[in-house]
């Protein structure tokens, strides 16, 4: 997912910044945070108003990130890929309601238990991959665009692990930290 990382008090300008992606909407967020927080969309068409909230997150927030907005996330909705100890476990499908971008339960999105083909468990595999450490847990949430996934978040810190989606999912993480802590012996 094409994004740009803000430092803390950056002096961004949102409408060049928009300009020099050839980004027509952006999501604009801290890069750490919960249930979308402080997450909201912004237009090329008026980014002007929303300068003055961007400076504030600026100034709020050690880091912010702008992700180039895809309406697929409004029509197939996002992907999350659950792993535990570095295995895949399940997955889920979370989608908006209506008229909005954000897939959160707390913005009226819904999360549909999802049994992705193989192809798509291979990607998500590959981007837990590309960090250094095997995780106890993970969730990898994506979009999907022509049987490609392209990264939303790889979620490590205290995500949501749908284990109710999946009747089988609490003895796999169960499994997984056993593991663990057999193997700090």
């Amino acid at each position: 997912m094409p994004t740009v990382f803000l430092q803390r008090n950056s002096g961004t300008n949102l409408k060049q910044l928009l300009k020099n992606c050839g980004w027509q909407q952006a999501v604009i967020k801290p890069t750490v945070a919960a249930t979308a927080y402080q997450t909201w969309l912004t237009s090329f068409d008026n980014p002007e108003s929303d300068q003055s909230r961007l400076e504030k997150m600026l100034a709020e927030f050690p880091e912010v990130m702008i992700q180039q907005f895809l309406k697929v996330i409004r029509t197939g909705g996002e992907g999350s890929f659950i792993f535990f100890g570095g295995r895949f476990s399940h997955a889920v499908v979370k989608k908006p309601k209506a008229a909005d971008f954000r897939v959160q339960d707390d913005f009226g999105g819904k999360a549909f238990r999802q049994v992705p083909g193989q192809h798509l468990v291979n990607q998500a595999e590959s981007i837990l991959q590309a960090i250094d450490k095997v995780p106890l847990y993970a969730r990898v949430d994506a979009i999907k665009i022509d049987r490609k996934l392209i990264l939303m978040e790889l979620e490590l810190i205290e995500p949501v692990l749908f284990l109710g989606m999946d009747e089988e999912a609490p003895d796999r993480f169960a499994k997984a930290i056993t593991q663990m802590f057999a193997a700090l012996n």
